[in-house]
C-alpha cells in the first residue's frame, strides 16, 4: 500500500509517531480500528494524512487534529468533501468535461 501524505507535505514537517500514540498525544479516545479505516477508506471524502514505515502506519498529532477538524466540518457542511479533496483542480476539470461529454445539457434549464 503507498502512503498517504497531505499535498502540502505538512506531515513531513511533524513528529512522527506511531497511529496508536499520535491518537494519545491528540487526546482522541478512539480504537485502533476506528484510526486504521480513517487512514484507508477516510470519513466524509476526509482521510487521516499517514503513511507505512517497516509495516506499520505513522501520522503526526497535528495531522489527527487537521482530520477532525476537517471530518467536522464535513458532516456540518453536511457535504462529502471538505476542505482537503483527494482531487487537484485538473482532476475535477477532467471529471466534469466527461460527464458533460457523456451528458450533454439538451436544452435542459439548470
Amino acid at each position: 500500500m503507498t502512503a498517504r501524505t497531505s499535498n502540502t507535505g505538512l506531515l513531513e514537517s511533524e513528529e512522527r509517531l506511531d497511529l496508536s500514540e499520535a491518537l494519545k498525544k491528540a487526546g482522541v479516545q478512539a480504537s485502533i480500528w476506528s484510526a486504521y479505516r480513517w487512514v484507508i477508506k477516510g470519513v466524509r471524502g476526509v482521510r487521516l494524512e499517514a503513511y507505512r514505515e517497516g509495516g506499520r502506519w505513522r501520522t503526526s498529532r497535528e495531522a489527527v487534529l487537521r482530520f477532525l477538524a476537517d471530518s467536522t466540518e464535513a458532516a456540518l457542511q453536511g457535504r462529502a468533501n471538505a476542505r482537503r479533496s483527494s482531487r487537484n483542480p485538473v482532476e475535477k476539470q477532467v471529471t466534469k468535461s466527461a460527464l458533460d461529454a457523456m451528458y450533454p445539457k439538451t436544452g435542459r434549464k439548470s
